[in-house]
């Protein structure tokens, strides 16, 4: 990190007070007049205007306001330190600020501009502005931010913050209505590092593993959950259009709780979301050795090899060594409705092998009983030479899901 020389002392006049910051590739600069517009921009964009207490509408005027209000906090004490976020282009980019300031501890906020978002600038920027104020001698930052701000979320734990605890109406909207608030913080002397990787996005010949986004629920009516899904998936397991994006946010939460990594199916070609796969039930990070997988597709895309394909690169990212990128994992199991037969073989091509059988334990959704099939993969086991992953009778509907039990009684 290098700091610009202007020292912040209570006698020099803003803007010359801010000392600009650097990583070389993130800027952190003081706020300009010349901003308003771009502050307009970014105050006035539907994810600010969800997640944010703004005027509505919101105004040139308001921007101005605000630069006042920036100006002011630099000229107390313990008053607010605002910066503009940019980059080596010195556009208005967001904002990032240190406020409720005391002695040993402070709170940080931030926001982007569209133009700044999904390049990495504000895990940067928070990790610029936390070392400078755990060099000043604070010993715990704050991070908040209104439950479902996943955006947020997602930067809060790329900078090491831990998991957040749920505030309930911590928060009020630009009404003045209570919402709840996620809080959490980072302490001096803990790494600024992500708590929860993101699963790396994998690829296949013909497919894309990659994160879910609010544009891959079902297409049309022709992928709503059917009866196949329905009885061979746990409830809610399978999204319908209505429903994607609370199923998204639990999913999200799940993610943000460790223990499981989920990717969307995607074609390569396309883009186009075909279902899902996920690694669950593998527990912290320290002493983690097995995890159970799960995968469905959507109804309109059975038949054509995609969960085939894409179960070998999850094996292997699993079973890799941790120093290779991988897991480092030393089991993989999977439980399958025992009428569900295309599952079955998708798992036994992957190299699992059936272990045991629980009677009258998987529940369906007309309330019937079937058995459930027991399968594992050891990561020791020579791999059995596969066939043509893209084989038409490779496809099953799903393996278990961490949405719900297959067990009657269990939750």
């Amino acid at each position: 990190m290098t700091e610009s020389p202007h020292p912040n002392l209570p006698d020099v006049p803003w803007p010359d007070c801010v000392p600009t910051l650097t990583d070389g590739v993130v800027v952190l600069r003081a706020h300009r007049e010349s901003d308003a517009p771009r502050i307009v921009e970014q105050c006035i964009d539907a994810a600010s205007m969800e997640f944010l207490p703004l005027p509505r509408p919101y105004a040139l005027a308001d921007a101005q306001e605000y630069l006042e209000t920036v100006r002011t906090g630099w000229s107390q004490p313990w008053g607010r330190r605002a910066w503009v976020v940019t980059d080596a282009g010195d556009s208005f980019l967001g904002t990032v600020n240190l406020h409720d300031r005391s002695p040993l501890r402070a709170e940080i906020g931030f926001g982007l501009h569209p133009d700044g978002r999904g390049r990495g600038l504000m895990s940067r920027a928070v990790r610029l502005l936390a070392q400078r104020a755990f060099d000043e001698g604070v010993a715990v930052l704050r991070w908040r931010a209104v439950a479902g701000n996943w955006a947020s979320r997602r930067v809060a734990q790329a900078c090491g913050f831990g998991m957040p605890v749920t505030v309930a109406a911590g928060a009020l909207d630009h009404a003045g209505h209570p919402r709840d608030e996620w809080h959490a913080t980072l302490r001096a002397g803990e790494p600024m590092l992500p708590t929860q990787p993101r699963p790396p996005v994998l690829e296949t010949p013909t497919l894309r593993l990659r994160p879910f986004g609010p544009d891959d629920g079902p297409s049309d009516a022709v992928d709503e959950p059917d009866l196949q899904a329905l009885r061979f998936t746990p409830a809610g397991a399978v999204p319908t259009r209505a429903a994607f994006p609370d199923w998204l946010a639990e999913r999200e939460a799940r993610y943000a709780g460790g223990g499981a990594l989920w990717w969307c199916l995607a074609e390569r070609h396309t883009d186009r979301a075909v279902g899902m796969v996920v690694l669950f039930g593998m527990g912290p990070l320290e002493g983690r050795f097995q995890g159970e997988l799960g995968y469905w597709v959507y109804p309109s895309q059975r038949g054509r090899g995609h969960v085939a394909e894409a179960l070998p690169a999850v094996r292997d990212l699993a079973f890799a060594s941790c120093a290779d990128g991988g897991l480092g994992l030393l089991r993989l199991h999977a439980t399958v409705d025992a009428e569900n037969l295309p599952s079955l073989a998708v798992l036994t091509r992957l190299g699992m092998r059936e272990w045991g059988r629980s009677h009258a334990s998987w529940a369906r959704i007309d309330g019937s009983l079937a058995d459930g099939v027991h399968l594992e993969l050891l990561s020791s086991w020579p791999l059995l030479p596969l066939r043509d992953a893209r084989a038409r009778g490779a496809t099953g509907s799903a393996a278990g899901q961490p949405t719900g039990s297959r067990r009657r009684g269990r939750t």
